[in-house]
């Protein structure tokens, strides 16, 4: 069996999701697939992970007990067997059957860009185990689950939590600026579950506050032209940026950057999300000159419909 998985961006509404603000999401053309394989024998799950193409994890679990017998990273072998384990605890017949399996996953893009490794693995493992993936990622993470909605859509959503259950939305995001929409890596991985932590404990917000991220959502997601997009992302910065004392993108490294400047999930790594109105050798020569070169047309990471697979 073969089971795929899309990655995510979080256009808005980081940190707020969790409180109940309706955040914009979107599924990207990159992602994750595991395929299974069972083959009789000895009780073993043999695993093999690939990063396009060039391996970068491998580990071998006892199949009925998961117990790891060998790995080439400790932590990542630890985090897929609590993966494995809340499978089992949603359907105890997972991985209870004699022989072993051989599973291979294959990543389309760099693990550390933070798209979305952690949730697309998730994902898939809970369609092999037959499981609710939104339960599943409860157990294992405390994230919103915005990330489990985008592996498993084929278009933008808007989503919220609501009584600790997921809402989302199918939409549509393709702004007539949208060639003006750029996604920068600021060469930094972010732990987003430390992140999250962090937030929660220091900066519980208001329902005033959540409203108002809410609102930008909205107001963002139909925004009508490129200077209107700007100003609004703005404000969803400020907001964010009073609340937690952390300084903005824009003013921690992009003070004179010309164009429109929003982080994107955890802030201070991953992804930034810029918008430019010129060539762009000239934005290229621009975020060069600040240690990025990283750059990503809107075009060529959000996953279209046309290109989603069945």
């Amino acid at each position: 069996m073969k089971y795929y998985s899309n990655g995510k961006i979080l256009l808005t509404a980081e940190y707020m999701v969790l409180f109940g603000a309706t955040a914009l999401a979107m599924p990207v053309r990159f992602g994750q697939s595991l395929e299974v394989n069972a083959f009789p024998g000895e009780e073993e799950l043999e695993w093999e992970s690939d990063e396009n193409g060039e391996p970068w994890f491998r580990a071998t679990f006892h199949t009925r007990t998961l117990d790891v017998l060998s790995a080439t990273d400790g932590d990542v072998a630890a985090r897929l067997r609590d993966h494995l384990l809340g499978a089992r605890e949603l359907n105890p017949s997972f991985l209870t059957g004699n022989g072993g399996y051989l599973v291979r996953t294959e990543i389309q893009f760099n693990r550390f860009w933070g798209l979305g490794t952690s949730s697309s693995l998730l994902s898939n493992i809970a369609w092999w185990a037959g499981v609710d993936p939104y339960e599943l990622h409860r157990r294992v993470s405390r994230g919103s689950g915005f990330d489990i909605a985008c592996a498993r859509s084929n278009t933008p959503l808007l989503y919220s939590v609501t009584g600790g259950k997921p809402r989302v939305v199918p939409t549509s995001f393709c702004p007539p600026f949208k060639d003006n929409i750029y996604f920068v890596y600021l060469g930094k991985k972010q732990n987003s579950e430390d992140s999250v932590r962090e937030f929660l404990r220091k900066h519980p917000p208001r329902e005033e506050t959540v409203n108002k991220i809410s609102d930008l959502t909205h107001r963002i997601h139909t925004a009508g032209d490129l200077g209107e997009f700007d100003r609004l992302i703005g404000q969803h910065e400020s907001i964010l940026s009073g609340l937690s004392g952390v300084p903005s993108v824009r003013e921690s490294l992009l003070a004179d950057f010309p164009g429109g400047v929003k982080s994107l999930g955890a802030w201070g790594g991953d992804f930034i999300m810029v918008t430019w109105d010129g060539p762009f050798s000239r934005l290229q020569e621009f975020l060069r000159e600040h240690g990025l070169e990283t750059i990503i047309l809107f075009r060529e990471m959000i996953l279209r419909p046309e290109m989603a697979r069945p």
